[in-house]
């Protein structure tokens, strides 16, 4: 998994123009997850008792270049997507377990700058049991400089098909000349 996260993130920082001044930004989000728990669930006999949905996210992306307003670059995240309990049979006495599903993730990243509104179009892998194709959209909105607040989905296209869906809020900060 470090090796494709790591193969993933240098193939895209390689190919990033050297003259290019980067845009690095650090992003927090919550909102909710969209997932058949009870399908997850179902393994072996397990039966779904008690779950909730809620979603956080961190991530740190860079991003380079800005001809004609797009700007291209590379993701990590994390994200807590959601947690429930099963009831297992066993004998006469049933096992209980919780489970919190969370994920880290590698993407690449194009960005389209249209003055104070922007757009990120992400694809790349989330890092759940297997690794699972992620698809990212993201619609902010610069409130101050340097700053932008975001709805952001994502789309993981694993064993169930998971979509959390929030609000995110960025910082994004420039080196000083080189």
């Amino acid at each position: 998994m470090s090796r494709s996260l790591s193969l993933l993130l240098a193939g895209f920082l390689f190919a990033a123009p050297a003259a290019a001044q980067p845009l690095f930004e650090i992003e927090l989000g919550g909102g909710f997850t969209f997932v058949d728990v009870e399908g997850v669930a179902d393994a072996d006999g397990a039966v779904a008792e008690d779950w909730n949905q809620p979603s956080f996210r961190g991530s740190a992306r860079a991003l380079f270049g800005a001809e004609g307003g797009i700007r291209y670059g590379a993701e990590l995240g994390y994200q807590s997507l959601y947690w429930y309990s099963v009831r297992i049979p066993f004998g006469s006495q049933p096992i209980r377990r919780e489970y919190t599903v969370t994920a880290m993730s590698a993407m690449g990243l194009a960005r389209l700058d249209a003055g104070s509104a922007l757009v990120d179009l992400g694809a790349g892998l989330a890092f759940l049991d297997d690794p699972a194709p992620l698809l990212s959209v993201a619609v902010g909105w610069e409130v101050a400089e340097r700053l932008s607040i975001k709805v952001r989905a994502d789309g993981m296209i694993a064993s169930q098909p998971t979509v959390p869906l929030g609000l995110g809020i960025s910082y994004g900060f420039q080196p000083r000349g080189r």
